[in-house]
């Protein structure tokens, strides 16, 4: 994998783990579209393939806030979480999923 690369879910710098993913423009998001596979660490890569997508949500809400140095509480938590289920949701919608 590419070394510039980072996890799309908690931006922790070591990707060890790619998913392909069909295309998607999510609704009712602050994004406007998303484009290719997704890149996950080896903890996010565990989540996603034990289909623990509540606490991938919650990781990533929580790396999330720490990045822009924001409490891990309150209302734009909230917010910011419900976006991330609603995320992921449609990741795991449209990913490819190869044996």
């Amino acid at each position: 994998m590419a070394q510039n690369l980072k996890c799309d879910f908690c931006s922790a710098p070591k990707v060890s783990k790619s998913y392909a993913c069909e295309d998607f423009t999510p609704e009712d998001m602050p994004i406007s579209l998303s484009v290719g596979g997704w890149a996950a660490c080896d903890i996010c890569a565990g989540l996603i393939d034990s289909d623990q997508f509540e606490v991938l949500a919650e990781r990533s809400t929580r790396t999330f806030l720490a990045s822009l140095g924001l409490p891990d509480s309150g209302q734009f938590k909230a917010e910011i979480l419900g976006f991330m289920r609603r995320l992921h949701q449609e990741f795991n919608r449209c990913r490819l999923k190869v044996n």
